[in-house]
C-alpha cells in the first residue's frame, strides 16, 4: 500500500519511477485509487507483486517511505509516500467477526452488534419485529403481492 501519492501521478508515472530510482523486480501491477464522481486521486495506492518474497524485498528494503517526483516535479526532494503491507480483500473478509451478519437487501457486512442494516436500515434476518416475526408482520398487515398490468386470464380477474 502507497500513502501520500503526489495527486497527479498516474499508474504509468509510479512504475517508471519505480523501476528506474528503486529497482523494482516483479512488479505486476499499480492501482490507484480515485475518487469515484470526480476520479481525483485519493493519493492511495497499491502495488503488486508476482510473489510474496519480492513484495517482502521492497518493502523491507524501503519501509517506511519512499520518495515519488510525479510528471511534473515540483522539487528536487519529490513527495513523500509511505509504504506498507496490506491484504488481499478475500483476507479481510476472513478476518471479519464471526457474529457480524450480512445484509440479505443490499449484500453489505453488519456489526454483530446492529439490529438493522446500517446502509438500507433492513432489519437483522432472524431478527423479532416488535415480538413478532417478520412474516407474521406482513400476514396481519394484509400485504399481497401487487397485480400487473401484464397479468392475464381468469385469475388476474
Amino acid at each position: 500500500m502507497m500513502d501520500g501519492l503526489p495527486v497527479d501521478m498516474v499508474e504509468e508515472d509510479i512504475t517508471t519511477e519505480l523501476k528506474e530510482f528503486y529497482n523494482v523486480n516483479g512488479l505486476d501491477d499499480v492501482r490507484v485509487i480515485r475518487d469515484r464522481q470526480t476520479k481525483v486521486s485519493r493519493q492511495l495506492g497499491f502495488l503488486r507483486f508476482r510473489d510474496l518474497n519480492q513484495s517482502r524485498a521492497f518493502v523491507e528494503r524501503n519501509f517506511p517511505s519512499i520518495y515519488l517526483h510525479g510528471p511534473n516535479p515540483h522539487n528536487d526532494r519529490g513527495t513523500k509516500v509511505r509504504i506498507a503491507y496490506s491484504r488481499e480483500r478475500e483476507d479481510r473478509a476472513r478476518a471479519r467477526a464471526e457474529a457480524d451478519w450480512t445484509c440479505i437487501m443490499c449484500a453489505i457486512v453488519n456489526y454483530s452488534t446492529r439490529q438493522k442494516c446500517f446502509r438500507c436500515q433492513a432489519p437483522r434476518p432472524g431478527m423479532l419485529l416488535m415480538g413478532t416475526s417478520i412474516r407474521s408482520k406482513l400476514i396481519r398487515t394484509r400485504w399481497r403481492p401487487r397485480r400487473s398490468s401484464w397479468t392475464t386470464g381468469p385469475e388476474s380477474r
